[in-house]
């Protein structure tokens, strides 16, 4: 049976790895965050890196809250983790990104198959990535290549990602 990741180590993880590309960039989403021509290493850091403190807090609290509720294996967390730094360069600009959010969304990309009722949580995933497009700074089109992708791989692989 494959090993479920648990939400206090893996948050603690997230905590060391921020911290740790906070220090080495000096907090700096130029040198850390990912863009249009930025080193192959920010597509990992970009991930660890925030704007600013509630932008950490509420990525933490959707990344706690779906560990927390679906506990995926190490598997989907590899998963949803490779997808979020795999974003196709057409849809970076020169404007770093920084944040969770892509590896929350490929998460729950991959969970909703697996969901009671599968069409509402897309449908409500697919509504929040909507709401945020229409907020300034939230990279929208690399929430929904994160969760559409997720999503497909899991349709495709249902039985093999559990």
């Amino acid at each position: 049976m494959p090993t479920k990741v648990h939400t206090a180590p893996c948050l603690a993880a997230a905590i060391v790895i921020t911290a740790a590309i906070a220090f080495v960039t000096g907090a700096d989403p130029q040198r850390a965050g990912l863009a249009i021509g930025t080193p192959p290493i920010t597509r990992i850091t970009y991930q660890f890196l925030h704007a600013n403190l509630p932008h950490l807090a509420v990525n933490l609290y959707a990344l706690t809250a779906i560990i927390t509720k679906w506990r995926p294996t190490a598997l989907q967390l590899a998963a949803a983790f490779t997808i979020a730094a795999a974003v196709p360069p057409f849809l970076l600009s020169d404007k770093p990104i920084v944040g969770l959010s892509a590896l929350f969304f490929a998460l729950c990309g991959l969970m909703a198959p697996s969901c009671q009722r599968p069409r509402r949580f897309t449908a409500a995933c697919l509504a929040v990535i909507l709401a945020g497009a229409l907020l300034a700074n939230v990279a929208a089109a690399v929430h929904l290549y994160a969760f559409l992708t997720a999503l497909a791989i899991a349709i495709i692989h249902k039985h093999t990602l559990t």
